[in-house]
């Protein structure tokens, strides 16, 4: 991991592998925004349960469970994304 490379992650959805799950103090500096569909049921346990690991290790994480939307998220428009990754933009 490098996470001194990353300014944000954002995970639509994702969650890391249980072999990564221990590394999660590496990234509790870098804000974290993970988007699952409420009705993707095995992905959002698995990402409440990293959400849960973050905040204890004082993460900046934040998890949207977003409402009858399955795996694929199909009311993430291209401008959300944009303007949650432009807010991470390191500004000079």
């Amino acid at each position: 991991m490098m996470p001194e490379k990353f300014a944000s992650i954002t995970a639509v959805p994702g969650f890391p592998q249980s072999a990564d799950f221990d590394q999660l103090n590496k990234l509790t500096q870098i804000p974290i925004n993970m988007f699952v569909g409420e009705n993707d049921t095995s992905w959002v346990a698995r990402m409440e349960a990293t959400e849960a690991e973050l905040q204890k290790l004082d993460g900046r994480v934040s998890l949207t469970i977003v409402p009858n939307e399955g795996h694929v998220i199909q009311s993430l428009t291209g401008a959300q994304l944009y303007d949650l990754l432009d807010a991470y933009r390191i500004k000079e």
